[in-house]
């Protein structure tokens, strides 16, 4: 059996996992996830932002689903960014994104993020 952290270092050093892989090591990397948000809410000490971005069609609200199914997400709070309203307009650049930074403990995902429309265009 494939082991969650193998997963996660053949990832990191531009490596490929197998389909056959990965389906095997889901339950143990579902349970790595949830173990660890449930560790940082209860330590409390800083939150965690995960930038989901990417070129349309590159799979950001499939990888969005997934984290919501994996993780538990009531600790989940999740901001989707699109065209600036008048309000944000009126504020400096990055306002929107500062105004929804998550408390402590939780995990704040955040899609279209600052680096988005760059990357688009």
């Amino acid at each position: 059996m494939t082991r969650a952290p193998d997963i996660f270092h053949r990832l990191a050093v531009g490596g490929e996992v197998s389909t056959s892989d990965f389906k095997a090591a889901v339950p143990e990397l579902r349970l790595e996830l949830v173990s660890l948000q449930h560790r940082l809410r209860m330590q409390g000490a800083h939150p965690v932002v995960v930038l989901v971005a990417g070129l349309n069609t590159a799979g950001r609200s499939e990888t969005l689903n997934l984290l919501n199914e994996w993780m538990d997400p009531r600790y989940l709070i999740t901001e989707a960014y699109w065209k600036p309203s008048p309000e944000e307009l009126a504020r400096p650049r990055y306002w929107r994104y500062w105004r929804d930074l998550p408390p402590n403990g939780l995990i704040g995902v955040f899609m279209h993020a600052w680096y988005t429309h760059p990357a688009v265009e």
